[in-house]
């Protein structure tokens, strides 16, 4: 039976006609009608399908397959467009370029007839996307049968419109297709004749496997193929002509389509995302080689997907663009919210931080002016002052606005900074320094110490001489919760690591380690911070006295948010953590500590999660599998 769609006639494609032809779509006028048959070439189906059976139509639909599998590839040629037929059911479309394209068949529309029939359309060609189609090892599992299933559906909804078990029986005969004819012989021997006809250049499917994130041997994607193809034929060209934009673009090919001039469409893309013209030229005349550096301040997710390129030339944007802003004066900022050693997804932050854009305008303003002027002098004191004056503006944010900004000279603000770090410093000396959980004595090593920072004055110390974040931990330290400990040499004194440790399961585990400016530590020095670690010796916790004669055991839940430098603690009873863990509600109040600042926040737990609210209307949901949590017997208290 050849009914007329099965006709040679063009069908458009892309931008142009193909004489491919498809044989997908089923007219129940041109079939048998749905009556028992002594022949079922996929046998009966299941009893509760049989309302649904129309074994004329299933006879047709497996002969026709059974013809596209004797004959499974046909290539149509186009001028320098080669297009290649796969089973009847898509087509893949090989470019001037190499590059390939995919298209599947669909059915055609359904027509009412003026007599109150039905018409069929002609059968329609869809593109599919790029990253959804397998490039080596085609045709993957037995997917190309869906389009014969879309077929089937068409015509059993036309016999029987709205039929709730419809869906279910083409499924049970997709199913049923898949077993008896797509056996192992027949996908080798499909997959090899479609692999001669693709005929992919096997060195840019090497460099697809090496360059994109598909190590574990599955197979590559048209858009990886194509992204490869591309970024090869665009390369030296690129190298030649714009090599300031290769870092950048080395980030950002997933996000450009493979067809026009990759500068043009690389301009297009961040100017979408907020990047001013005036910053595009910038970039055209310094390059954009500074990015790979700072690329260690995002999660490995967020560098493969390009999020760490967009938002880093969107922070150095807000630095002006007069000059491009140092490399340090932007690591400085960025410092402020996390770094290499604990990388994260995003720096951007809704609402934006109130002193990112004007701390960040007007140091890029005053850097820009020394650069422009050539006083190397004054740009080596901003250097080493930018990390006390963004301290001074994270601590000072009602002050830090544009407006106060201009009015003020580098030399005052730096005033203003100075005074206000003797201050945390005096005040901090007068703070007694607190019992050491631990003993460090276990581990010697021949260059290098482990000093712990037992006290506020020591942490602003570190925090001051390395120029990081430690000192916002400081309330966190007092009260036992974190342990900060240096990495010095013994010979100099010199700090080489801060290292800092958070209680888990009864010992101090290792959080994180950071160098200098937050700069990832070197191994050795890692390595050794990890051995000493590993080796302490906890001291036992000096007995506390309850009012009770008997000793209880009370559960300590602590919960830590924001880049982990928000905690907050609360105790409960054995008896309501096992409730809570039940999935039983439960409120309390807490105190939560963030950079010294005190906060009320209310707990509220409800079917395992948890939700931390504060008055200043934060919300921040956990689940109880993210909570510390520590047992803590009370000892008993002896009779009088």
């Amino acid at each position: 039976m050849t009914a007329a769609f099965m006709q040679p006639l063009p069908t458009p494609i892309g931008d142009g006609l193909t004489k491919l032809t498809t044989s997908i779509q089923f007219d129940p006028v041109m079939l048998a009608p749905p009556e028992p048959s002594p022949h079922d070439p996929l046998g009966l189906p299941p009893q509760h399908l049989r309302a649904v059976h129309w074994p004329a139509l299933i006879q047709e639909c497996v002969l026709r397959i059974r013809a596209a599998l004797a004959h499974p590839i046909r290539i149509h040629r186009a001028g320098a467009t080669r297009r290649i037929g796969v089973l009847g059911t898509i087509i893949y479309e090989r470019q001037p370029d190499g590059q390939y394209r995919l298209y599947e068949w669909r059915p055609g529309e359904v027509l009412p007839d003026p007599d109150g029939g039905h018409q069929l359309g002609l059968p329609w060609l869809r593109r599919v996307p790029d990253g959804k189609v397998v490039a080596d090892g085609a045709p993957y599992q037995a997917l190309w049968l869906t389009c014969y299933a879309d077929g089937l559906r068409q015509a059993l909804e036309l016999q029987w419109p709205e039929h709730p078990l419809i869906d279910d029986y083409v499924d049970w005969v997709q199913l049923r297709l898949e077993q008896a004819l797509w056996t192992q012989s027949t996908q080798q021997r499909v997959r090899a004749l479609l692999a001669q006809a693709l005929d992919l250049d096997t060195r840019i499917v090497r460099r697809a496997r090496r360059w994109l994130p598909h190590q574990d041997g599955s197979p590559i994607r048209l858009a990886d193929y194509n992204l490869t193809l591309w970024r090869r034929q665009q390369g030296p060209r690129l190298q030649a002509q714009s090599p300031q934009w290769l870092p950048l673009l080395a980030q950002l090919w997933h996000h450009l389509p493979t067809e026009g001039e990759p500068v043009a469409k690389l301009r297009a893309l961040l100017l979408s995302h907020g990047v001013s013209p005036a910053m595009w030229r910038l970039l055209h005349r310094e390059g954009t080689g500074w990015i790979r550096p700072l690329r260690n301040y995002y999660t490995k997710e967020s560098q493969r997907s390009g999020r760490a390129a967009l938002e880093l030339v969107l922070k150095a944007q807000k630095f002006g663009t007069r000059q491009l802003v140092p490399r340090w004066l932007l690591q400085a900022l960025m410092n402020l919210d996390g770094n290499p050693n604990l990388p994260r997804k995003s720096y951007l932050k809704n609402p934006e931080d109130p002193i990112d854009a004007p701390m960040a305008a007007r140091l890029g303003q005053w850097a820009a002016d020394m650069v422009l002027s050539g006083d190397e002098q004054a740009l080596q004191q901003l250097h080493d002052r930018c990390y006390l004056l963004l301290n001074w503006a994270a601590a000072h944010p009602r002050y830090v606005t544009s407006r106060a900004l201009r009015q003020v000279t580098l030399t005052g603000l730096w005033r203003k900074a100075e005074q206000w770090h003797q201050q945390e410093l005096a005040r901090a000396r007068q703070l007694k320094p607190w019992r050491a959980p631990f003993e460090l004595t276990a581990l010697q090593h021949d260059e290098l110490e482990l000093v712990w920072l037992g006290s506020a004055a020591d942490i602003l110390d570190e925090a001051c001489a390395m120029r990081h974040c430690a000192d916002s931990y400081v309330e966190r330290c007092a009260r036992g919760s974190y342990v900060l400990l240096s990495v010095r040499r013994k010979d100099t004194g010199k700090r080489l690591a801060t290292v800092g440790l958070q209680w888990a399961d009864g010992r101090l585990q290792l959080h994180q380690m950071t160098g200098f400016a937050n700069a990832l530590v070197p191994p050795p020095i890692a390595a050794f911070a990890q051995q000493a670690v590993a080796s302490m010796k906890i001291n036992q916790p000096e007995p506390i006295m309850h009012k009770s004669s008997k000793s209880r055991t009370y559960v300590h839940l602590t919960a830590v948010w924001g880049n982990d430098d928000a905690e907050s603690t609360i105790k409960v009873s054995r008896r309501r953590w096992q409730q809570i863990q039940d999935g039983e509600p439960y409120c309390a109040t807490a105190w939560s500590w963030y950079e010294g600042t005190r906060t009320r926040t209310t707990w509220s737990f409800g079917d395992g999660e948890l939700t931390i609210s504060q008055d200043d209307g934060f919300e921040c949901y956990l689940t109880i599998r993210q909570l510390y949590v520590n047992e803590v017997t009370s000892a008993a208290r002896p009779k009088k």
